[in-house]
């Protein structure tokens, strides 16, 4: 029985191996092109040790201000959107969360927040209605309409019905009302998955891309994926057109190409996120786990 553990063990680390370097190939090796030097990489000669070796699509990326107004955007988003929908999903997962006889409309607005993760309504309607409401072209377009979302709620919902209810019988018997409960016992008890929602909400925000094109007309206000998704469409580099470059700039622009600073600005764009999941991880496991399968 050993021998057949052991060797299901070795098997299992073996595959999971396998779909670890499948699912890190590719970015390590668009990391290694961004890296390489442009003889090389039209050769496609770059695989996982970069050919060349230099910063200089990253220079080239980084001499356009505007990435940097994209990235000031991009942190405000994210640090203001998480906030704020963090809070609206805790006050709306608590009530939720109470028996019928406490709340006599949790069922009805339990499902009216599944309906709406089933349906929407439309594009045209989202939009003539930010429009109308003052919001559009704003920064506050880019975390409002996404502030009070279903899939965070639900989760909370589902971790803090499986809390112990004597914590909150004990509570109320020592005069605390709902606010106490909810900010002194549900709250500190609920911290892996409140950091998993957070982390849900942290890729969200930095991926969203789409809203500042339908919802936004000013430069300012496009969030680094946004920036970058016109960057990939459209970059060319043409020495010709190489008026105002710096020295170094110019030099830099000399050994890149079109390739090269897609791979760059892709590696830009992930780098963060790259960073502050590991930190999170276990936090995001076990917050998953308590949160669907406690109800």
């Amino acid at each position: 029985m050993k021998k057949k553990v052991e060797l299901f063990d070795i098997i299992n680390i073996c595959i999971l191996s396998i779909m670890a370097l499948m699912s890190v190939y590719p970015i390590l090796n668009i990391l290694m092109v961004s890296l390489s030097t442009r003889s090389y990489v039209s050769a496609g000669v770059v695989k996982l040790i970069p050919k060349g070796f230099n910063f200089n699509a990253y220079i080239y990326a980084f001499s356009d201000p505007q990435i940097f107004m994209s990235l000031a955007v991009t942190f405000a988003k994210v640090i203001i959107g998480v906030l704020i929908s963090l809070i609206i999903s805790i006050l709306t997962a608590y009530p939720l969360s109470l028996e019928s006889e406490e709340f006599p409309l949790r069922t009805f607005f339990a499902y009216y927040y599944i309906i709406t993760m089933l349906f929407g309504g439309g594009l045209i309607a989202t939009f003539l209605t930010i429009k109308y409401i003052g919001l559009y072209d704003t920064f506050w377009v880019l975390v409002i309409p996404t502030a009070a979302g279903a899939g965070q709620a639900i989760l909370l919902l589902n971790f803090f019905r499986g809390l112990p209810k004597e914590l909150k019988e004990s509570a109320f018997v020592d005069g605390a009302g709902h606010w106490d409960i909810l900010f002194r016992v549900v709250v500190p008890l609920s911290k892996a998955v409140i950091a998993t929602v957070t982390v849900f909400l942290i890729i969200g925000h930095w991926n969203d891309w789409f809203a500042a094109i339908i919802y936004t007309n000013n430069p300012n206000l496009q969030p680094l994926q946004t920036y970058l998704r016109s960057k990939l469409n459209s970059v060319v580099l043409q020495l010709d057109n190489s008026r105002g470059l710096t020295i170094d700039q110019l030099m830099a622009l000399s050994k890149i190409d079109d390739t090269i600073v897609r791979a760059s600005l892709i590696i830009i764009s992930a780098l963060p996120i790259l960073f502050v999941y590991p930190f999170m991880q276990k936090y995001f496991v076990k917050g998953v786990v308590l949160g669907s399968v406690k109800g």
